[in-house]
């Protein structure tokens, strides 16, 4: 109501070729504080709990984001629950790299440097009203890895 030109499949292009690519970098890179403007409370709280646990145990992933692909909207479902915006539900592949290295010398902890994967995520996404600017913004409401596979 407050976007009459808002479209599923625009939204779709929007977030598979400009949001994601960004959000995927910084949640590789561990980059927490450019990711919290887009996370709701309970996503940002596990990614900083992740990101900190990578620190903790002196490890960097691979920050290669290859490719966005294979994105599917799932489902446009009602907030029930708080009775916000409609949740949109997509996901999507990312081509990475599967590496894990010790910050301190290099060596590598798990995968290697040509191991490349496609992961699956499932993203919700929620429109908010921001009221002190007067705009609508996407936030991640729920962000989930679902597994990979070898990508040939």
């Amino acid at each position: 109501e407050l976007d009459p030109d808002f479209t599923l499949e625009e939204w779709k292009t929007d977030v598979v070729e400009h949001t994601l690519p960004q959000i995927m970098t910084w949640f590789l890179e561990g980059r927490i504080a450019q990711l919290e403007p887009w996370l709701g409370e309970a996503v940002h709280n596990r990614i900083a709990a992740e990101i900190k646990a990578r620190k903790q145990e002196g490890v960097q992933i691979d920050t290669h984001v290859l490719g966005i692909m294979n994105s599917e909207i799932l489902a446009c479902e009602p907030d029930t629950v708080n009775k916000g915006s409609p949740i949109i539900v997509l996901h999507f592949m990312c081509q990475q790299i599967n590496c894990v290295t010790k910050k301190e010398d290099g060596s590598i902890v798990e995968g290697s440097e040509d191991d490349i994967r496609a992961n699956s995520y499932v993203c919700a996404f929620q429109r908010e009203y921001n009221e002190e600017k007067a705009e609508l913004n996407w936030k991640i409401v729920d962000f989930r890895f679902n597994g990979a596979i070898a990508y040939l």
